[in-house]
């Protein structure tokens, strides 16, 4: 039986109020405030201005439960770092036109990747793995759009950190740290965020530049000075790339064989 717009909306309405009351109840989400729309079909979280990748992740998770993962989003309200599910968002399908756009995405990741390769001895130290997620992680950045399906990346880069550096892991090795910024007033699918740092535990989104170094203060275009100057914030990215070792081949082969 096909269930009527009425019930379908009525359903959708239910699952917003049932997130609402989920993520409000649930004490270790540091949320600043929260609210939710009058027709309830909007249920709106203001975070700390930094938040990490772990706490933001739990509310993903509370709406996965509730089937509603896919219409939730990421952006900034004057200044402040906000998660949204909105049961009227869709993403859109990209339209493919007469021709087909260049994908070069995949090689401008590698080319970044390449690049920290033969920055020296250090990052000899970093496995073949770790680098292969580093790549991916760079190409679904570079694949990224807003919730309107706009171009919503400005800046990224690829760093190699050494031990007791700013964004190194605790291993007492060196590490990758993937850094990004997402333009001011665009607001993305946390969904395509946390499948683009799913391997990523160690890392944070903030809208607060002054709590990072330096070094990760990534360029503006114009648009997102300007945008700065009206007091809209773009979104940081910090992400600390897993240190996994690689396989042995003869290893694998007899876990196959096994």
């Amino acid at each position: 039986m096909v269930k009527s717009v009425g019930v379908v909306m009525a359903d959708a309405i239910q699952k917003a109020k049932a997130f609402h009351e989920a993520a409000v109840s649930t004490s270790n989400l540091t949320f600043v405030k929260s609210s939710l729309s009058p027709n309830g079909k909007l249920s709106s979280h203001t975070l700390t201005k930094s938040t990490s990748f772990q706490s933001l992740f739990a509310f993903q998770k509370i709406a996965s439960g509730l089937r509603c993962a896919h219409r939730t989003l990421l952006g900034s309200v004057k200044g402040e770092l906000c998660y949204t599910m909105n049961i009227g968002f869709e993403k859109r399908r990209v339209e493919v036109g007469k021709k087909r756009r260049v994908e070069t995405e995949a090689e401008d990741a590698e080319r970044a990747v390449d690049k920290v390769k033969r920055s020296g001895e250090p990052a000899k130290l970093i496995t073949d793995t770790s680098f292969s997620i580093a790549t991916s992680i760079l190409e679904h950045l570079l694949k990224l759009r807003g919730a309107a399906n706009e171009t919503c990346l400005e800046s990224y880069a690829l760093s190699l950190r050494k031990p007791g550096q700013y964004g190194a892991s605790n291993n007492g090795k060196p590490s990758l740290v993937v850094a990004a910024r997402v333009a001011a007033g665009v607001a993305v699918p946390m969904g395509d965020v946390v499948q683009i740092f799913a391997k990523c535990t160690d890392g944070l989104i903030t809208t607060d530049e002054s709590v990072i170094d330096e070094a990760f203060r990534l360029p503006m275009t114009e648009q997102g000075a300007a945008a700065h100057d009206r007091q809209q914030r773009s979104l940081l990215f910090l992400a600390s790339v897993p240190h996994v070792e690689d396989e042995v081949a003869g290893v694998q082969d007899n876990k196959k064989a096994d």
